[in-house]
């Protein structure tokens, strides 16, 4: 049974579990989003998020399939970005920590969690949804585009625990989306 809902805290250990085995198989992964587990993301991080009620699960065969962030805040970072939609800091949803766990690749998973995903800002009468992907992760950024993202800008970006990155910004427009079949 597929059941995708909001994470719990009592989801905290499984969920850290997910995000290490997703971590450890970086390395084998020409497509990997290059965290590192500990840092990002943290134990503490994680049930910040928990807590907050930014945390999506997707549960199949019992286990955690995939996992993401959906926070009701832009990125502090990204607040003078070039955003195609000019909505407010308010306005937006950021995507975080999205990940599909490498046994459960290959069932169109994250296509599954990214619509689910724009149902919840449609939902919470959001303008846009943003996300960051680092350069070089071709199927990631790949995805975003296939799924109606557009890509905003690039800048460098220093992330504590891989330094400094050319991240691509990219934001998908609720108020003009359809959503893709």
């Amino acid at each position: 049974m597929t059941e995708f809902r909001e994470g719990r805290i009592e989801d905290l250990e499984e969920l850290y579990r997910f995000y290490e085995e997703v971590c450890a198989f970086q390395s084998r992964d020409q497509y990997g989003p290059s965290w590192t587990i500990g840092i990002y993301p943290s134990r503490e991080g994680l049930a910040e998020h928990l807590q907050h009620h930014e945390m999506y699960l997707l549960i199949e065969e019992g286990r955690i399939a995939s996992a993401m962030v959906l926070s009701d805040r832009e990125d502090p970072e990204y607040l003078d970005a070039c955003f195609p939609s000019h909505a407010l800091a308010d306005e937006v949803m950021v995507l975080h920590l999205f990940a599909v766990h490498p046994q459960f690749r290959g069932r169109h998973l994250s296509e599954f969690m990214l619509r689910e995903m724009i149902l919840l800002a449609e939902q919470k009468k959001k303008k846009a949804i943003h996300l960051d992907v680092l350069e070089g992760n071709d199927r990631a950024e790949w995805l975003y585009e296939k799924m109606g993202f557009q890509i905003a800008e690039k800048r460098k970006v220093v992330y504590e625990d891989i330094g400094e990155q050319t991240a691509i910004l990219m934001e998908y427009q609720l108020s003009e989306s359809v959503l893709p079949e």
